[in-house]
């Protein structure tokens, strides 16, 4: 069991930095407002009237932006914590190559930085440095380059808005490749990374994380192996984000284990570290993962949570102003995990 207060027991226990609870959103111009209380919207593979809104879908000719989709999503987001995420090279910046392939001039790319940090000063308030850079589709270039782009990526954003707070360039859920990453920083001779955020993505499929892979208890190695990582770089006492996760669609077709699974992934991230929780995504027109809404319109014309989307917000309203009052250890069976108290 794990021990959590909550009630007015919490006020006298609240953390420094509360916990938070985000989504992501394929669709929002047409899905609109979501059924879910939650704090942090995140902008990556959004789309609005079926337009994209990365980097290469802005910046359509260098120089030249098409705001007009971004803008939509982000008045929609208005009064929710916003994270936009920097990734996919448009053409014209890199010989027409694929989207993982870096900028042939990475001034371009910190242009872009400035551009949109300009644009949305007060607005967007953390952008995550680059999306997957371990991932080919994402990135193609070496680890050296992608601590050279965000390092440019961070300096340009700060610049044009000092408050903003930047993310690390996330890895999907691979203590080698963020070991990786976090060596050539500290070679580089920077002592934070270039980030103000701490982060990675949170997915089941990687297997030096999780030998057994659609079991929710495994999720619990995303948060005590990275955060071992940045404390050995002295990057722990930052914040620490998982700002995407969720189910790989087909992993668990089971939709009681599937609002198990939505619940154990919150609980073990937070009890594990984590501050800042984000789903991938509410909603799914691509079927890729296992989103939180049913599709259905409910009596306020706002569209119904499925029973996954129920789970995730009963665990988030929960453990929203809990705290834990006793450390997680795992026992010799590897699909548990124990309080030691």
């Amino acid at each position: 069991s794990i021990a959590i207060l909550s009630g007015s027991a919490v006020e006298a226990k609240r953390q420094t930095s509360k916990w938070s609870f985000g989504i992501e959103m394929a669709d929002p111009c047409t899905t609109g407002q979501p059924m879910l209380e939650v704090q942090v919207n995140r902008i990556w593979d959004d789309r609005c009237n079926s337009m994209f809104v990365h980097w290469k879908d802005v910046e359509t000719s260098r120089g030249v932006y098409n705001w007009a989709h971004l803008d939509q999503i982000v008045a929609q987001s208005s009064g929710k914590e916003i994270i936009y995420t920097i990734g996919d090279v448009p053409g014209w910046a890199n010989g027409n190559g694929l989207k993982g392939t870096p900028p042939t001039n990475f001034q371009d790319a910190y242009d872009f930085a400035t551009a949109i940090a300009t644009r949305y000063r007060g607005r967007i308030a953390e952008y995550e440095l680059w999306n997957e850079f371990n991932m080919s589709d994402f990135w193609t270039g070496s680890i050296k380059d992608m601590v050279t782009m965000a390092s440019g990526l961070s300096r340009a954003i700060k610049a044009a808005d000092p408050n903003a707070l930047t993310l690390m360039p996330s890895s999907t859920a691979s203590p080698t490749a963020l070991n990786s990453y976090l060596s050539a920083c500290a070679y580089s001779g920077s002592k934070d990374c270039f980030a103000d955020i701490n982060n990675v993505h949170g997915y089941m499929y990687n297997m030096e994380l999780y030998p057994n892979d659609v079991v929710p208890e495994e999720i619990w190695n995303l948060a005590t192996v990275n955060k071992g990582l940045f404390a050995q770089y002295g990057l722990g006492s930052k914040p620490f984000y998982v700002d995407e996760g969720g189910i790989i669609a087909g992993r668990i077709p089971d939709t009681r284990n599937q609002q198990a699974f939505a619940s154990i992934w919150q609980l073990l991230l937070l009890s594990g570290g984590v501050s800042t929780v984000i789903w991938h995504s509410y909603d799914d027109p691509f079927n890729s993962v296992v989103p939180l809404w049913s599709g259905d319109k409910c009596d306020n014309g706002k569209h119904c949570l499925n029973e996954v989307g129920k789970a995730y917000g009963r665990m988030n309203r929960w453990l929203r102003d809990a705290t834990f009052v006793t450390p997680i250890l795992r026992t010799p069976n590897p699909n548990q995990i124990r309080n030691p108290y």
